[in-house]
């Protein structure tokens, strides 16, 4: 029992490794098309350069809701099944905690 709640929290981390290393590489994304955009603002109008400005405001928000709404409520979720489930003595179940969190 105790090896299948190790497996499941093991394949919940390798799960959230695999979103983080998503949203950072949609991140690097992001940055190269504000970088590109700032480079080319000098010949918009202004009207398309707010809208450029705008654009990539838009884009910092969704990268902060994802990782709120999508990654923390997870993590949280995870840790209360790891303090509620698993019986083991609490440096084991620190030090699991602390793995999750780096």
């Amino acid at each position: 029992m105790l090896q299948k709640i190790y497996h499941q929290v093991n394949l919940e981390l390798s799960i959230m490794n695999l979103i983080l290393h998503q949203i950072s590489q949609m991140n690097l994304a992001r940055r190269k098309i504000v970088m590109i955009l700032h480079s080319e603002m000098w010949m918009m109008s202004s009207l398309t350069s707010l809208l450029m400005i705008l654009f990539c405001h838009l884009c910092d928000l969704a990268f902060v809701k994802i990782v709120n709404h999508l990654l923390v409520p997870r993590v949280l979720l995870l840790k209360a099944e790891i303090l509620e489930v698993i019986p083991m003595n609490w440096i084991r179940r620190s030090h699991l905690l602390l793995a999750m969190e780096t």
